[in-house]
């Protein structure tokens, strides 16, 4: 809920372990700065480790497929020959992993596929969910680095996944490299970027990005070297997960219920009102359960309603103070007959007088603006007059309410000093 939108933080859920969703924000992985839970340091092409050292990238996060020496595993330890080829600016000649310095200090993970080497190979990145809540959408962005120096074309495309066996593959992002080797061959840049929805990764769930590779043109030669680079993940999470608001009348009053399946930081809600569905104003709140994934039903009743149709919705804040609104929802409530109040000042009394013989028992009351109720009185079928006595009260504004059934009329009073 929040029909609003708020972005996913990635950060470490223990040192040197798979990347973690805790909050709101957004992370980038450029391998060239420390990601705990991804890569110690710069990378430089030194292999995978569940403690990477300088220069390695984290197994916990990471698991390669489609070496000749075989695929890694998330918590294995791959060192040596196709798991470290150490750092280059590109035009090499083994198959493997690499650390591509695609711009002067700045370095990608890199493959250079082979005959034996990522055809087909794929780079799986894996996440989890500490966020408290249910994540359903993701936005990705990254950067592949590419080097077309042969006359052999290779796919780079994207794939998810929430139990690393069944993938989605996000067409969008499919990428081939050119058949005809570029003349000089560069570093190119192309970037991809989506919004990955219906996730519906659990709280401590995992989410697997995926990112293959495999021979698209051409028949003979090397391959085109690839750099995956610049990952940039953030997304929406829904501090609150509202799963239903409606409004009723019921014996001139209007009750107000909600309820949630999930909330995260949820400090409380603000109920708010309007006669006219524009124009706003805060009658109430109710305290918010934090964070939470247990479902939990609210209620809130709103005495003074106004004739005709009242408008509500729901404000909703954080515990940072950031807040979002609900959807309105109206109820009408309708009209009693009209009435006429007068006030006795030295007697302290509220003579109502109705326009017509009351057809049926009301009930007759006097709130403040705060909402507070002050008098109420029942009036008895046939009436076409009551006297009330007031209370010792400030000078002001009062609201004088007569409830028939679903009917409701508000009359204001001034109590002069």
């Amino acid at each position: 809920m929040k029909p609003l939108l708020w972005a996913i933080l990635l950060c470490p859920f223990l040192s040197y372990s798979q990347l973690s969703i805790t909050g709101a924000g957004t992370y980038t992985v450029d391998f060239d700065n420390t990601v705990s839970g991804v890569n110690n340091g710069q990378f430089q092409g030194a292999g995978l480790n569940n403690s990477p050292s300088a220069g390695q990238l984290d197994s916990d996060a990471w698991k390669v497929l489609g070496l000749s020496d075989g695929d890694t595993f998330f918590g294995g330890i791959f060192e040596g020959g196709d798991y470290s080829r150490g750092a280059s600016q590109g035009g090499v000649v083994n198959g493997g992993i690499y650390a591509f310095e695609t711009a002067t200090g700045n370095y990608s993970l890199g493959i250079q596929p082979s005959v034996a080497d990522f055809t087909p190979g794929d780079f799986v990145l894996r996440i989890q969910n500490k966020s408290g809540t249910v994540i359903n959408e993701l936005g990705l962005d990254y950067d592949i680095k590419v080097l077309n120096n042969e006359d052999r074309s290779s796919s780079f495309n994207f794939s998810w996944s929430v139990d690393d066996i069944n993938y989605t593959s996000v067409g969008a992002l499919d990428y081939v490299s050119p058949t005809t080797a570029d003349q000089p061959p560069i570093w190119v840049t192309e970037h991809k970027n989506t919004t990955i929805t219906n996730l519906n990764v659990a709280n401590n769930g995992y989410l697997y990005l995926k990112w293959s590779s495999d021979d698209a043109g051409g028949t003979s030669g090397s391959r085109d070297e690839f750099g995956l680079d610049n990952i940039v993940i953030s997304g929406i999470v829904l501090p609150v997960e509202l799963v239903s608001f409606s409004a009723s009348a019921k014996e001139g009053q209007i009750n107000l219920e909600w309820e949630t399946a999930s909330e995260l930081q949820n400090r409380e809600f603000q109920v708010e009102h309007s006669p006219d569905g524009t124009n706003f104003r805060q009658i109430g709140s109710l305290p918010g359960h934090g964070t939470s994934t247990e479902t939990h039903r609210y209620a809130f009743t709103h005495y003074t309603p106004s004739s005709g149709t009242n408008y509500y919705r729901l404000k909703q804040v954080d515990e940072d103070g950031t807040f979002s609104y609900s959807k309105i929802v109206s109820v009408r409530m309708q009209s009693a007959e009209h009435t006429v109040v007068y006030y006795n000042a030295s007697a302290h009394e509220i003579d109502v007088r109705f326009s017509e013989e009351q057809q049926e028992d009301a009930l007759l009351l006097v709130f403040d603006l705060s909402g507070r109720q002050l008098i109420d009185s029942k009036i008895a079928a046939g009436s076409t007059v009551a006297r009330l006595t007031l209370p010792d009260v400030n000078p002001g504004m009062y609201i004088v309410q007569l409830r028939q059934r679903n009917k409701v009329e508000n009359t204001r009073l001034v109590v002069n000093p």
